[in-house]
């Protein structure tokens, strides 16, 4: 009986472990995937293209999904850099106490490394979910930024049309006044 209980939690900690390889690399993806957002969005775009992208996401409804569903990942994403937390924090506590299977000898040293890796992981996850996390923030930010410069340049069009449907007799020329040279100046 002593040899059936290991093999049944051997399979329960390989499918955790595994769980835990998808997620993390689920969020890996989810920051390759906020990277080229990020540049497409910061990209240096002729207006017309970047207007177009802006108006389709905003009027087709699916900057309202897009919301939502960032919203959802936000709430994922800081699970995650809690749980990263947790994580560091549970293994440095087990480095501080010392392990009694840490104890002399070739064991000792390999579990001291099997904890350096383990805490190196830890470490790597919090990264990542933090920069998924902050990126997150970066692209919801330009996303309003560029809506905003659309409804600006539209209302600026806006104005200055009316302006030269209504004439510019009434508004006086302003010419600009050179500025003396330096012998004027020393005349004066």
């Amino acid at each position: 009986e002593s040899l059936a209980a290991p093999k049944t939690e051997q399979p329960q900690l390989l499918h955790a472990a595994t769980m835990k390889s998808i997620i993390w690399g689920l969020v890996f993806v989810i920051l390759c995937i906020e990277l080229g957002v990020l540049a497409i969005l910061c990209a240096p775009l002729p207006w017309g293209v970047r207007k177009t992208i802006a108006r389709f996401l905003h009027n087709n409804g699916i900057a309202k999904k897009f919301k939502v569903s960032m919203y959802y990942l936000m709430v994922a994403i800081s699970l995650a850099v809690v749980d990263a937390v947790m994580r560091i924090r549970a293994l440095e506590g087990r480095e501080e106490t010392g392990d009694p299977d840490a104890a002399q000898g070739l064991g000792g040293t390999l579990n001291a490394q099997y904890l350096k890796g383990q805490r190196y992981r830890a470490q790597r996850n919090l990264y990542l979910a933090g920069f998924v996390l902050t990126l997150l923030f970066a692209i919801k930010r330009i996303i309003e930024l560029v809506v905003n410069e659309i409804a600006l340049r539209d209302e600026i069009k806006r104005i200055s049309g009316k302006e030269t449907t209504i004439g510019t007799a009434e508004v006086p020329a302003v010419t600009a006044v050179p500025d003396p040279s330096p012998e004027e100046k020393k005349k004066q």
